[in-house]
């Protein structure tokens, strides 16, 4: 092998190794959420959406609250989720294409799910304040964690 093949060969060494190594870099590795009776933390934040007087409301604290301080960071995750840019164009076709249900995926209602969650974990969520009051920067979850804590009347962002 001459000089030549073998510069090639390096060269496509260090291509290949620069490679892999973005990969591993770009690519974070998946942490997945606490898991309760077989379901992740985002299915009991889901649950919230049926409102205070749901059967579905108290299985979904328990789990919360088993999850305890395992759930916080994701917590604060999905109290600083932001819409995507074009989410507003995805809303109106979702309003004309009425026949195709689809779960509320705003970053409004997951403030307003976290925010719940977080209320489950009252003596252990300080380290989620931040976040939280972050998300009370968005009017409608202020509007409407502020009137579930004054008249205690059920809200859902399941739309109707």
């Amino acid at each position: 092998m001459g000089i030549k093949g073998r510069n090639y060969w390096i060269g496509a060494m260090l291509v290949g190794l620069a490679v892999a190594l973005l990969v591993v870099v770009l690519i974070p590795a998946r942490v997945h959420e606490p898991v309760y009776e077989g379901k992740p933390l985002r299915y009991w934040l889901m649950e919230f959406d049926y409102g205070v007087d749901s059967p579905n409301r108290s299985p979904a604290r328990h789990a919360i609250q088993c999850m305890g301080t395992n759930a916080l960071p994701f917590l604060i995750r999905y109290l600083r989720v932001k819409d995507p840019p074009f989410y507003s164009q995805g809303l109106t076709l979702k309003k004309n294409l009425r026949f195709l249900r689809f779960p509320d995926n705003s970053a409004t209602a997951w403030h307003l799910r976290a925010a719940l969650a977080c209320e489950e974990l009252s003596q252990n969520m300080e380290p989620a304040i931040p976040a939280l009051a972050e998300s009370m920067n968005d009017p409608r979850v202020a509007q409407l964690v502020g009137a579930m804590k004054s008249k205690r009347i059920a809200i859902s962002v399941r739309p109707q």
